[in-house]
């Protein structure tokens, strides 16, 4: 899974980069990369024993969600090591990938406005 998610991550940095994008292209972006992210949490969970509390793409989900708003509710959290290396990436990941995308989406919508 952290190969599809170095993909994602890819994609995002040509996006960003190509800088002509609407902002509801990098909305679709982003929201494809939370789900990345939540489908990597729940094929992590399905070995058994990675992760406490975590056994639907909902739960997923809102793990993911939890992570990248770094909340931490402690309903679900990693216990195996696959799962806690996921979790890094998937950190990684948000404060890396997912910051610079919705910094150059503020900044888009703040262009239009003042225009």
């Amino acid at each position: 899974m952290p190969g599809v998610v170095g993909i994602v991550g890819a994609v995002i940095i040509h996006h960003v980069r190509r800088g002509d994008d609407p902002v509801g292209r990098r909305l679709l972006l982003f929201t494809v990369a939370v789900a990345t992210i939540a489908l990597s949490f729940h094929a992590v969970a399905a070995t058994s024993g990675q992760f406490e509390g975590l056994q639907t793409r909902t739960d997923a989900l809102c793990f993911t969600v939890v992570t990248l708003a770094t909340i931490g509710y402690g309903d679900i959290h990693p216990v195996g090591q696959a799962a806690q290396v996921m979790v890094v990436v998937a950190m990684c990941f948000h404060v890396v990938f997912l910051t610079m995308l919705v910094s150059v989406i503020g900044r888009q919508i703040r262009d239009r406005i003042s225009r």
